[in-house]
């Protein structure tokens, strides 16, 4: 039964990244693996500040990915959405591991 709930939850996931990490020898991030299958959530917290001139939205973004991947805190994540747009992240934190997949709070890179 694992396998089967396994594959279904794989099958919904249309997105792509590449995992890189930071060599201290070459001082520059350097590729460590791609992951073929996986999924970027954008998801909206609400107004985090309010400012006469415009409100500031608080926003978390997860990665969901295989449970056998070892995406270590601090990785560089370009990832590919379905649509075709890429996005730079820093893995943040330790990933929350379940039984098919797993999930990793992402950092824009920017707002790091």
């Amino acid at each position: 039964m694992k396998n089967y709930n396994e594959n279904f939850v794989r099958m919904l996931w249309k997105d792509k990244a590449v995992v890189h990490m930071f060599d201290t020898k070459e001082h520059d991030w350097v590729e460590d693996f791609k992951i073929d299958r996986c999924h970027v959530s954008f998801q909206n917290l609400g107004v985090a500040d309010q400012t006469e001139a415009n409100a500031i939205v608080s926003q978390r973004v997860v990665l969901f990915c295989a449970v056998d991947l070892d995406i270590k805190p601090g990785s560089r994540i370009v990832a590919t959405l379905r649509n075709g747009r890429d996005y730079e992240f820093l893995a943040s934190g330790i990933p929350a591991t379940y039984d098919w997949h797993q999930e990793i709070n992402l950092i824009k890179e920017n707002d790091a």
